[in-house]
């Protein structure tokens, strides 16, 4: 049965988000079985609820991207110079991501228009923003922002950005690298923390 529940989620096609053109995106199949890897090895034991913003990003600018990616490199060896092309020019532009997140109750997408609502709204005094966010989603472990999955050419080697926030000054950003197993598996071979909670000033909600 989970074969079959993979093979629908995989042939799905995925609406690129404003910005975008409005055009038809497929994403790589590939980044579908990284996404789910990473959600069953991070939070699958978890019994809190997963949020995870409907919408693909890095939200790091131009020059703190390309030092993050190049320190990942570094202290990665085994990461390739194409699976970061392919990082790259994969997250230029938002990607809806509604249809993946309705796959499971387990995790549930969070709009952009409802964190633009409690983030950036007057309604919400500055203080209280996160304790509203708490009312209305009980037992979650904050806000989690998923960039697109770069993946190489032999479709042996991914990488992933993943950004989590869950007050306002606490959350964190890290790249993980993926690698294929021999039974055609992904298993998440290092991560790199490009930034935490101890800098706050990198934290945006």
């Amino acid at each position: 049965m989970q074969k079959y529940f993979w093979l629908i989620v995989l042939s799905v096609l995925i609406l690129a988000a404003p910005g975008g053109g409005g055009t038809r995106q497929l994403f790589d199949p590939e980044e579908y079985h990284l996404y789910s890897c990473l959600l069953r090895d991070w939070y699958g034991d978890g019994p809190e609820s997963i949020l995870i913003r409907d919408v693909t990003g890095v939200h790091r600018q131009r020059m703190i991207l390309e030092k993050e990616l190049a320190l990942v490199m570094e202290k990665i060896p085994l990461l390739k110079q194409k699976t970061i092309n392919d990082f790259k020019a994969k997250n230029t532009l938002a990607y809806s991501l509604d249809d993946f997140l309705m796959q499971n109750a387990h995790y549930k997408p969070i709009s952009t228009e409802e964190i633009e609502e409690l983030f950036t709204s007057r309604l919400t005094r500055e203080n209280r923003k996160w304790e509203e966010f708490g009312r209305r989603h009980l037992n979650s472990e904050g806000i989690l922002t998923f960039s697109r999955a770069g993946v190489n050419p032999e479709r042996t080697q991914g990488l992933v950005y993943i950004a989590n926030q869950w007050d306002k000054y606490a959350g964190s950003g890290v790249y993980i690298v993926f690698t294929k197993q021999a039974d055609g598996t992904w298993a998440p071979y290092k991560e790199f923390r490009a930034w935490d909670s101890w800098n706050p000033e990198e934290i945006t909600p």
